[in-house]
């Protein structure tokens, strides 16, 4: 069978004491507390290890599944303990032959005589996670932003999320070569100096956000693809609804983050099953 790589590419380190998690700042919205606490270089290999660990903390959890981001070892053994009960043992690599290539089963030795175990496990063995909100680790959903069809009737109460645009009103950008464009977290210092973006700016945060949006993978049943100019969205979109695409945006922004009541509602299409392309 082949083996995936699994070889650690960072070096060898210590674990964090567990302090109070205020006082670490391990958040797209802090990268520069985070780089100066551990003295890490703008656009270094370090740095998108650690945007890539906060992109992740930024995912909801797959279905089924309970996640928690923590940034010290006790804390991922408590966490793991109440998942998992007491009695719990921790593994880890350390054989790394055979990384990327393909392999020989040989003897099989299961956990506790091949009985069936539940595990919880780092996915990248980091060291370090943002915190999360919700109890073990289940991601806080903002009101509003999912609600069932049968709601939509005149007289319903709704919470309506925030639809206020905070950014400001700019233009879009005209279709060049893909590769000008170094949108990646790998390339978050090109990306700033492109825009001029002041380093722990409101922007760069929206930047950062957009970046790991880009990197989540598509959730079942979605198609994704991130584009970087109007033009690709609307090849995109027309290459998953066919032609006659109607485009949709926003306005007035009237109750937001308020109790709405629904008044008279006109269905597209007369109410007829649609499909869409949602631009994040």
């Amino acid at each position: 069978m082949q083996m995936l790589n699994i070889v650690n590419k960072m070096p060898r380190r210590s674990f964090l004491p567990r302090v109070n998690p205020s006082k670490l700042p391990f958040s797209t919205q802090r990268l520069r507390e985070v780089n100066e606490l551990f003295a890490v270089q703008e656009g270094s290999a370090t740095e998108h290890v650690i945007l890539n660990a906060l992109c992740e903390c930024k995912t909801l959890p797959s279905q089924s599944e309970t996640k928690q981001c923590v940034g010290f070892t006790e804390d991922m053994v408590d966490f793991a303990s109440s998942v998992l009960d007491h009695g719990i043992t921790v593994l880890t690599i350390e054989n790394v032959n055979g990384s990327k290539q393909k392999v020989v089963i040989g003897s099989i030795k299961g956990i506790k005589g091949g009985q069936s175990t539940e595990s919880s496990f780092n996915e990248r063995n980091d060291t370090f996670k943002e915190y999360s909100n919700g109890s073990k680790g289940q991601t806080t959903i903002e009101p509003g932003i999912f609600f069932r069809e049968f709601e939509l009737r005149p007289g319903t109460v709704m919470q309506m999320l925030n639809i206020v645009d905070k950014m400001p009103r700019r233009s879009f950008l005209p279709r060049v070569n893909p590769s000008k464009l170094p949108f990646s977290t790998q390339r978050l210092r090109e990306v700033k100096e492109l825009f001029a973006v002041q380093e722990g700016s409101a922007t760069e945060h929206v930047i950062l956000n957009a970046l790991c949006e880009c990197k989540r993978p598509p959730s079942q049943g979605e198609t994704k693809q991130c584009v970087g100019f109007t033009k690709d969205m609307v090849d995109f979109a027309s290459s998953v609804l066919s032609h006659g695409i109607t485009v949709l945006t926003i306005e007035i922004v009237n109750g937001s983050k308020q109790k709405v009541v629904i008044g008279s509602i006109k269905g597209i299409k007369g109410g007829q099953p649609t499909e869409s392309v949602s631009c994040h």
